[in-house]
């Protein structure tokens, strides 16, 4: 009885460990690149260069310290092109090494948007995040920010909620 339980166990956690695994060899294998619009980038957990066919750069940019280690990096829009005709926009970042740019995660903006502009939070005890700006739609009068800040550990970008009320115990 216990053989029947076992055999099944270890088939999922095997089959866990390869795509756990595999996901992770895609981000640590990422190699520096002595342009930043050449640099490689994790989309959907796939490893992905501008120029491929499928991503290219849109622009935005906007310079800034992403993780805190005295070197001026640079995030930007780029874009994906689906097979529906639908345009995906991606903030992604460079990350200045000593080596080179290293790309992280993108986060995705939207599609069907039309960007507007890119820049630092100017409000105090905020300036390190990343407002996006842009308009749904083909409507340009309505206008939408969403508001990321880096994660040096996860390389990747995360959504700051504004207002958000939460509990108050």
């Amino acid at each position: 009885m216990k053989k029947s339980i076992l055999i099944p166990l270890i088939a999922v956690l095997v089959v866990v460990g390869y795509f756990y695994y595999s996901n992770q060899i895609n981000v640590r294998l990422i190699v520096p690149s002595a342009d930043y619009k050449k640099a490689e980038y994790i989309i959907s957990g796939q490893k992905t260069k501008l120029g491929d066919g499928v991503f290219t750069y849109f622009g935005n940019e906007v310079k800034t310290d992403l993780n805190k280690d005295g070197r001026m990096d640079t995030a930007f829009l780029i874009t994906q092109k689906k097979s529906d005709g639908a345009l995906w926009y991606f903030l992604v970042g460079a990350l200045n090494t000593a080596d080179g740019y290293v790309g992280t995660q993108g986060v995705l903006i939207g599609d069907r948007i039309s960007p507007q502009s890119t820049n630092m939070n100017t409000q105090a005890g905020k300036e390190d995040q990343i407002v996006v700006n842009y308009a749904v739609g083909s409507n340009p009068s309505v206008g939408k920010s969403l508001w990321l800040k880096y994660d040096a550990k996860d390389k990747s970008f995360g959504e700051v909620v504004q207002n958000f009320e939460g509990e108050t115990r």
